[in-house]
């Protein structure tokens, strides 16, 4: 057991049988393995057992993986596969075990250095290959314990040079029981102590001195303090990487002389290239990491909402803009989400567009402006701008919110539409009954006309309904033009709208063949969220037009009635009624029905586009139902109240 190979194995149950009574066991004597599969068990063997080396499967490690990390006592290898066929004991079966002739143990049996460095060089590649920079430290002074172990060294070091060949640093550091008390400096400036060490090592030159003291006299100064530092005996292995030195492995006994044969000499030269290969990968790693978070840095601070998509438009990355823009996480975004599904149904087209002219050069902006669906359902309007990442198959496309720009734009072609509709309007209802009251007036001026005096009179009436007609109109279109540009404030608050009905009644003229009824108590309280004076003024419009469109003999009725979440108000009248293919139009501006200019009705065709739009700011509803010759119903509903003003 003493000259075996120690192997421990924590796994899964099956891999007993596959390993453990394999005949990669039954044919070595070089071998000893030990199989556990709980964490309390791990615990003891490496206590008891001593294993000189620690595999584990990832699979099985689980949440271990700290516990792992913290063993320093045996270098331990995580890997994904432990089956027969996987790289680690194909090695380790090929370093231990000569199959050419299985009868024969004493053709498998090498010297016992050469076992031990087989174990040794075996132990340190699984361990290194498979340990990420992150976790190198540890690995790095167990892999020189090892060393020291192998060579009988107290003291085991990787120095690394200064990029100025002044000195060198103490990078990672292995140290004997023996010399734990002793310190050492981690930095060694050899200006004031020679440049012959240096020197060596940058000519590659294996440094091996069995006794200090027998040191050659152009090493007298560097002598001098390893003498100094209690140093007997002393081999420096260099680190050399693409042709020139990055450093040494330094070997140290403080109590014994070290025998530096040339074979032993020989494979420390070989492990020097492992660790090299290490500190490359680690340099590498490291500057790949840095590089991440430089760009990582960059990518969340664009200031834009910023995602990279690979070539079937797959979220690979996405910062943090874009995951608040998009409404949702990072986590649901990457490797999951397609950006075609943010863009609407309408817009693909142009995407793909895009994609395509980005994909053929690169000398110009690419850019275009979608509709873009967060995860809340709302549209915001954006403009993308996209590029090829070079060397991959990706792209990183930058989105500008212009919603706001956007809805500027269309709110100024509203008002440019307004103000269209307010001059075609003035050259039509305003100069109509001005050219009249112009001509009477200059005919009741006029020197060489008589008139009697039931003639002017009749004409000063003409004159005085017609201004008032213009008075209303210009009222009217002023009204409107405040509540659609927002001047004119509205601010609902509860009311009982009942109470508000009665009182709007009462001061409306009403003929007296005509029925007013009221299908509510007026003791009864119903409350809605309304601005006081622009629903009396709804409620004024819809009655006098009721009662205007409607027979001297006619009735009139008011229905209120409580919803899930409003108040609904209908007013029904037996008037002349609509056409149904005019209903969709009546709430337009100046639109007013057939039946109406054919009886000769006075009217603006304003009050009921300024019903709809007090409505609409009040977050309500407006809706007619007609027949002609039966009526009309018009109901508006008000959103509800939890209580009423006390007025």
């Amino acid at each position: 057991m003493e000259n075996r190979i120690r192997i421990l194995i924590f796994g899964k149950i099956s891999f007993s049988e596959s390993v453990v009574e394999s005949d990669l066991v039954k044919k070595s004597t070089m071998i000893s393995f030990r199989y556990v599969n709980s964490l309390e068990q791990l615990k003891t063997e490496i206590r008891e057992f001593r294993p000189d080396l620690l595999i584990v499967e990832q699979s099985a490690a689980g949440n271990y993986d700290d516990f792992f990390f913290r063993v320093e006592t045996v270098p331990v290898v995580i890997v994904k596969d432990l089956s027969l066929g996987s790289g680690l004991l194909r090695l380790i079966n090929k370093c231990f075990v000569d199959n050419s002739n299985p009868k024969d143990h004493s053709n498998s049996i090498k010297t016992a250095d050469q076992v031990k460095f087989s174990k040794l060089i075996t132990i340190l590649a699984t361990t290194l290959i498979n340990t990420g920079h992150e976790k190198l430290n540890v690995i790095m002074t167990n892999s020189l314990g090892l060393l020291g172990r192998f060579t009988g060294a107290e003291r085991v070091v990787i120095n690394l040079l200064n990029t100025d060949f002044s000195g060198f640093k103490c990078e990672y550091e292995w140290k004997d029981a023996s010399v734990k008390e002793i310190t050492f400096p981690e930095i060694f400036d050899i200006r004031n102590q020679g440049e012959w060490l240096i020197d060596q090592i940058r000519m590659f030159n294996v440094i091996a001195v069995p006794s200090v003291s027998e040191m050659p006299s152009d090493a007298e100064r560097t002598k001098d303090v390893l003498i100094e530092q209690g140093v007997v005996s002393f081999l420096a292995v260099p680190l050399i990487s693409d042709g020139s030195a990055r450093g040494f492995i330094g070997f140290e006994t403080y109590h014994k002389q070290m025998e530096c044969p040339a074979e032993i000499i020989k494979l420390m030269r070989i492990v020097s290239a492992m660790f090299v290969n290490v500190l490359v990968r680690k340099k590498s790693e490291e500057m790949l990491e840095h590089s991440e978070r430089i760009y990582r840095a960059i990518f969340e601070n664009t200031g834009t909402a910023t995602i990279i998509i690979d070539h079937n438009d797959i979220v690979q990355l996405a910062n943090t803009q874009f995951s608040q823009f998009s409404g949702y996480k990072k986590k649901e975004l990457e490797h999951k989400k397609n950006w075609q599904e943010f863009i609407l149904p309408q817009d693909l087209d142009l995407w793909k567009k895009l994609k395509i002219s980005y994909g053929k050069t690169t000398k110009q902006e690419h850019a275009c402006e979608l509709q873009f669906k967060n995860r809340s359902g709302q549209i915001k309007h954006v403009i993308v701008h996209a590029d090829s990442i070079p060397n991959t198959d990706d792209s990183i496309l930058s989105l500008n919110d212009i919603t706001d720009r956007v809805e500027v734009l269309e709110r100024l072609k509203e008002l440019d539409k307004t103000k269209s509709e307010f001059v075609s309007m003035a050259s039509h209802e305003l100069r109509t009954p001005l050219t009249g009251m112009i001509g009477l007036t200059q005919t009741l001026l006029a020197k060489d006309i008589e008139l009697t005096e039931e003639e002017r009179e009749h004409f000063l009436q003409i004159i005085e309904s017609e201004g008032k007609r213009l008075a209303v109109l210009l009222g009217e279109l002023l009204d409107l033009t405040k509540i659609e540009t927002g001047i004119s404030e509205i601010n609902p608050v509860p009311t009982d709208i009942v109470k508000l009905i009665y009182e709007t009644t009462k001061v409306l003229s009403v003929p007296p063949e005509m029925e007013l009824k009221i299908n509510i108590p007026e003791n009864e309280t119903l409350c809605c969220m309304a601005d006081h004076d622009r629903i009396t003024q709804v409620l004024m419009n819809l009655f006098e037009n009721a009662i205007r469109y409607s027979e001297e003999k006619g009735a009139i009725e008011v229905s209120v009635k409580e919803l899930q979440d409003s108040i609904g108000v209908s007013i029904r009248d037996s008037g002349i009624g609509i056409q149904r293919e005019e209903l969709s139009k009546i709430f337009d501006k100046f639109y007013r029905a057939k039946t109406a200019r054919k009886l000769k009705k006075k009217g603006t065709g304003l009050g009921l586009t300024i019903v709809k739009n007090i409505i609409a700011a009040h977050n309500g509803t407006i809706s007619v139902e007609s027949e002609p010759g039966k009526g009309s119903v018009f109901t508006f509903t008000l959103p509800k109240a939890t209580f009423c003003n006390q007025v």
